[in-house]
């Protein structure tokens, strides 16, 4: 699901909590190391994703968000910002050389370290934790 969050809509705000749980809280956040990543180039996507690329000429670029029940992918185009929301169950997260292919359903992302910075290991770490069921959130 790809949704436009430019504006402040509850209804979409409830439709993500739904689909993959609320923001993680302070001392959650802390237990986990962090929640988001750190910026990422998009180096290829799926076609439903590009034609929303394709509006502007800037290179894209997204962030993950780590949530309890499965991932969020923040990205720009134009002055539009867009979530792709991604529960565990549906999520396909591959480490390829110096990039994750990340997938669900028919869409799909592959994303690399932005700035020439490595990508960061200790998130996918995380993130491959948090898929498996092993963190409990309680605090």
């Amino acid at each position: 699901m790809i949704f436009n969050t430019s504006y402040n809509d509850p209804k979409i705000k409830r439709l993500l909590d739904e689909a993959v749980g609320k923001k993680y809280g302070f001392f959650n956040s802390l237990r986990l190391g962090g929640t988001g990543s750190q910026r990422l180039i998009v180096k290829q996507c799926s076609h439903e994703i590009e034609k929303l690329f394709r509006l502007d000429n800037y290179p894209n670029h997204c962030n993950i968000e780590l949530r309890p029940a499965g991932i969020i992918v923040h990205f720009r185009s134009r002055l539009e910002m867009y979530v792709w929301v991604i529960p565990f169950k549906a999520l396909c997260i591959e480490s390829r050389e110096n990039c994750w292919y990340i997938q669900r359903g028919s869409d799909y992302m592959t994303v690399g370290g932005a700035n020439n910075k490595p990508l960061d290991s200790k998130f996918l770490k995380r993130l491959q934790t948090l898929a498996s069921g092993i963190f409990d959130d309680t605090v």
